[in-house]
């Protein structure tokens, strides 16, 4: 191994070490005006205001009355001349190898315990005369020399060993025993002590284990025995971090991880530990695939750890997520992962989906949703894959790596009027805190909002702890079990339109049995602008400025989000009025009124699942009640917006014949059988009618899923070689069957083949196949072989853009052995042995395939030739 950190003094044979008294102070000094103090460190690296590496040249450019100050540190033959006038202060640590020395009259030097080893004729004892009235004494003591002291390299990996090692010399440069410490200044300030052991006579190894801090170690190692003066030298290395990757959500890129950047270079990291990532890059928005974005985050990972300056091994990176950037590195860890991260830290992740991605509130952003927003709406069949295994399951423990230290970090600040809306309970505005959670993982809430979780010191500092060992480190910790989540609010049925410029539109809503109610107007058009006002059902106007003088409304508007509203507490019962008026727009804009309410008047909806297969009934099931009293005689109806966008309505009934148990219980049920189309299924139930002689109104909705999904899987006995037997060099095919078990045709199915283990084994090709259901295709690649047995492994990628039944099925691995011709005794390598055996089948006119190099269909002399030939590198077989 490479070494570093290395001081080293060369033994001067015939020389006179002398050691200048520590307290020779000779101020000589000449108070010019405007003195300049120059500052030499040898290599600079901890004395930032350092302006040399060499006494001499200071000493040189240096004026009438300047001061030179040196730093701790070795100083090599030089020649120091000092001059009138000129003031040189060396400090503890510093040692000087000099050829000669020269002090001037009036010249000052100031000597801090320090060793000066001098080319010069001086007598032990002389004197040195530097100006009038002073004088340094050069003495003969014996001291002690910490030489050669090093550590075993520069850079080292979190929580890697460090090994000082150094040798130890007397005043004739003599090799001796003595009590040799190591004092390590760790980057938060605190020092930690270890002893250096003898290994022979004259070497001392000790070795350094708690670099669990990234930064800069400053070691003192110290040679003390008695008799001695003892010597100190100073050494240096640096600790790296576990690199960090940052990954951005939704529609975000790598430019929003400004401030945590900043933050974890202030805090031991470099611009060379942090890394950050465009999951789509360039004009795209990141709305796609998660998949796909979790192989280009392997990529990423893969390049990460190849592309450093090789002073330090990069096994592990670091992943601090926010969002949806949490979803594609679950993904990957879960089911693509190479064995390379070590945390997996995630901020306001849905990992159970947003609630914000689906119901008729959603209308206006399905045009803009993507793959991602469909994929992170709750019970979507890629979320239960990720979370539970299988498209089809809903429920279940959360499955995670068990490799990976998880941590989330989850916000409570929402955006009030709309969040409570849709998320009901504590949300960052856009994923609910019982989302984010993940079974038996840590889960740490900050006062955030979902915007501003990654840009606050409270979440930097959390998230440094994390990297840096805490919160359940090498543990799953248990949590307390959430509380049982609130119940939503209830919708009266939502009211859509369109409105022209100028035009005003009028709405009628029952309010009845409401403790609290909130109306929402929503709109499109960015550049426009809507007005909602209210009439009650007495007569009474309600607008903005009725609401700013009311204790018991609230008026809400977001010019960003297009939205605005009222929350009226206590509000009067009855038929309510909802006015909109068109204030600016450019032409024809749709809108949405939605109404949600604190009321016993509850419409519930319950399915055995969200997912199903093209044409498997699904059964609905509601329960309409007021608090625990059931509500009877209601039109109960459901309309299925199938996914080619017509409506298809039936009617829930409650009397005991539509699955819905028996009569009159308020249990409304029925069966819907057209799910023959694949895709998405929107489901919205409207309860209408008169309870207490009140009339009311109360809609549900919810989202079930009509697909199928392939099942490819493969073998050991799949993969075979277009020859068993090859030899190096030789260029063959390696083939896989692939199977579709599964209940739906993939295309476009990537296979890959390694070399080795796909974590850290070599990439030999790619191929895409088509496999129908219940038929097989061959997969095939191109590999020159090598020397020696290899473990060749197929691999069905994780990122294809459909996804399986079962992932635990996709790979397999065959091992084949390429042998090298001539090595005829299976040692590996071509010999003189190898050729001795071929002479004795050639004298004995035996025959081996092995032996015959020539191809000439015998075994004789030239064959052995042959084998000498290669065995020393002239020739190749």
């Amino acid at each position: 191994m490479m070494t570093h950190n290395v001081i080293r003094t060369q033994p001067i044979n015939n020389l006179v070490f002398v050691l200048a008294i520590a307290f020779a102070l000779l101020v000589c000094a000449s108070g010019v005006e405007g003195a300049t103090t120059w500052h030499v460190d040898d290599d600079f690296a901890d004395y930032p205001d350092a302006n040399f590496t060499d006494v001499q040249d200071a000493v040189d450019a240096s004026r009438l009355g300047d001061t030179i100050s040196v730093y701790p540190g070795t100083y090599h033959e030089i020649d120091l001349t000092i001059e009138p006038d000129r003031k040189v202060i060396i400090s503890e640590g510093a040692i000087l190898r000099t050829k000669d020395v020269s002090l001037q009259e009036s010249a000052n030097l100031t000597l801090m315990g320090i060793l000066i080893a001098y080319r010069t004729n001086l007598e032990k004892g002389a004197k040195i005369n530097i100006c009038p009235g002073g004088q340094i004494m050069l003495r003969a003591e014996k001291f002690l020399v910490v030489d050669e002291a090093r550590t075993d390299n520069d850079t080292y990996s979190l929580n890697e060993r460090v090994e000082i090692t150094c040798v130890v010399l007397d005043d004739d440069g003599r090799k001796v025993l003595a009590d040799v410490t190591a004092e390590i200044e760790k980057p938060d300030g605190l020092n930690e002590t270890i002893s250096l052991s003898e290994t022979q006579v004259d070497n001392y190894k000790g070795n350094f284990t708690n670099t669990s801090l990234a930064g800069t170690y400053k070691v003192a190692i110290r040679a003390e025995k008695e008799g001695y003066i003892n010597h100190t030298v100073w050494l240096r290395f640096k600790v790296k971090p576990v690199p960090v990757l940052l990954v951005h959500g939704y529609y975000s890129n790598h430019e929003m991880w400004v401030d945590m950047k900043a933050f974890l270079k202030n805090n031991g990291y470099e611009d060379e530990d942090i890394f950050t990532i465009d999951l789509a890059p360039g004009p795209a928005p990141a709305n796609g695939d998660i998949r796909v974005y979790a192989k280009r985050l392997s990529q990423e990972i893969d390049y990460i750890r190849a592309d450093h300056d090789g002073e330090y091994e990069i096994d592990k990176v670091d992943l601090v997520t926010h969002s949806m950037g949490g979803l594609v590195s679950r993904w990957y860890t879960t089911h693509g992962y190479h064995n390379n991260v070590r945390r997996l830290i995630m901020i306001g992740t849905p990992n159970h989906g947003s609630e914000l991605l689906c119901g008729p509130h959603a209308i206006f952003l399905f045009p803009i949703l993507g793959t991602a927003g469909r994929q992170m709406t709750p019970h979507s069949p890629f979320l239960n894959t990720l979370n539970y295994g299988a498209w089809w399951k809903l429920w279940g423990n959360d499955k995670i790596n068990q490799n990976i230290q998880h941590e989330v970090i989850a916000g409570t600040d929402d955006w009030g009027f709309t969040t409570w809306i849709f998320l009901w309970d504590d949300n960052d505005g856009v994923v609910r805190v019982e989302s984010a959670r993940l079974d038996g993982e840590t889960l740490q809430t900050v006062p955030y909002d979902h915007l501003k979780e990654c840009h606050e010191n409270e979440v930097f500092e959390k998230v440094l702890a994390i990297l840096r060992g805490g919160s359940g480190l090498g543990q799953h910790a248990q949590q307390t079990p959430p509380a049982a989540p609130l119940v939503p609010p209830q919708e009266a049925p939502a009211v859509f339109g369109t409105i022209n410029s100028g035009e005003e539109k009028s709405h009628k809503i029952p309010i009845t049995s409401t403790s609290e109610v909130r109306f929402v107007l929503a709109w499109q058009e960015q550049e426009g602008d809507l007005n909602l006002t209210l009439t009650t059902p007495s007569g009474r106007q309600i607008n903005s400025s009725f609401a700013a003088n009311e204790t018991n409304t609230t008026y809400y508007s977001d010019e960003d989000l297009t939205i605005e509203g009222y929350e009226i507490k206590n509000p009067e019962q009855g038929i309510w009025s909802l006015n909109v008026t068109a204030v600016n727009i450019s032409g024809e804009e749709n809108y949405t009124i939605m109404t949600f309410l604190n009321t016993n008047t509850t419409l519930s909806l319950s399915l055995q699942k969200y997912q199903y297969y093209p044409n498997e009934p699904v059964n609905i099931t509601t329960n309409l009640s007021y608090g625990c009293e059931a509500i009877t005689n209601a039109f109960v109806t459901t309309n299925m917006k199938r996914p080619d966008d017509t409506i298809e309505t039936i009617i829930i009934y409650d009397d005991g014949l539509h699955n819905d148990n028996k009569s009159n219980d308020g249990i409304y049920a029925n069966t819907y059988t057209n799910t023959s189309l694949w895709g998405t299924y929107d489901i919205t139930v409207t309860a209408s009618g008169i309870f207490n002689e009140e009339q009311f109104e109360r809609v549900v909705f919810t989202t079930i899923w009509v697909e199928q999904y392939p099942d490819l899987t493969l073998n050991a006995s799949d993969i075979s070689f277009s020859s068993e037997t090859p030899t190096v060099g030789e260029n063959i095919t390696i083939n896989a069957t692939i199977h579709n078990i599964g209940e739906a045709n993939a295309t476009n199915a990537s296979i890959l083949f390694y070399d080795g283990n796909p974590a850290d084994g070599t990439t030999i090709g790619e191929d895409v196949v088509n496999v129908s259901v219940n038929a097989t295709a061959n997969a095939s690649v191109s590999w020159v072989a090598k020397a020696g047995v290899h473990e060749i492994c197929a691999l069905i990628s994780p990122y294809n853009k459909f996804l399986e039944e079962n992932y635990t099925n996709n790979r397999a691995n065959k091992t084949i052995e390429v042998n090298i011709r001539g090595d005829l005794n299976g040692d590996g390598i071509l010999t003189a042995a190898d050729a001795v055996i071929v002479l004795q089948l050639a004298a004995s006119g035996g025959w081996d395939a092995d032996a015959d190099v020539s191809g000439d269909g015998r075994v004789t002399s030239l064959d052995a030739l042959m084998i000498l030939q290669a065995a020393v590198g002239k020739i190749g077989l």
